[in-house]
């Protein structure tokens, strides 16, 4: 018996509110700024640590600065400049919150200017070796 309504074809994929539309990847939705501060930081201890373990002529300071050094990559962090949150860096691609999820569903990208996580990695890199290489080089003129 028909009730007078006509409910169409039902499919569960697309009947479901609140699902956000299917995308491959949320990084063009995304702000996201990276934060290399720990990574530095990290790589200056490590440098110190290999560096004394060297003088001292101790392998294990030496091995622990090598450690860390190759493990600092791992603390590189990101900001969300929509929720204001903070997470590592691989898990950049889970992150979506409110004004991202409203961008995917408006299929709108984030501003065209905003620099993509790896033109910002480019940058941060490029400009801490300028810097390195200018307190080295002050440093080999006295």
């Amino acid at each position: 018996m028909e009730t007078g309504l006509d409910r169409g074809v039902r499919d569960p994929e697309l009947d479901q509110p609140g699902r956000r539309p299917r995308v491959e990847t949320l990084a063009p939705f995304q702000l996201l700024v990276v934060n290399p501060f720990l990574v530095l930081v990290a790589w200056l201890v490590a440098f110190l640590l290999a560096r004394h373990g060297v003088h001292l002529k101790r392998l294990p300071w030496f091995l622990a600065g090598l450690a860390l050094g190759l493990g600092a990559p791992l603390l590189l962090q990101c900001h969300c400049l929509d929720c204001g949150g903070t997470f590592w860096l691989p898990k950049r691609a889970r992150h979506s919150c409110r004004r991202v999820s409203a961008r995917v569903h408006a299929n709108q990208s984030r501003p065209a200017l905003f620099p993509s996580l790896i033109l910002q990695l480019v940058f941060w890199t490029a400009s801490t070796l300028l810097i390195i290489g200018a307190v080295l080089l002050r440093g080999l003129a006295r």
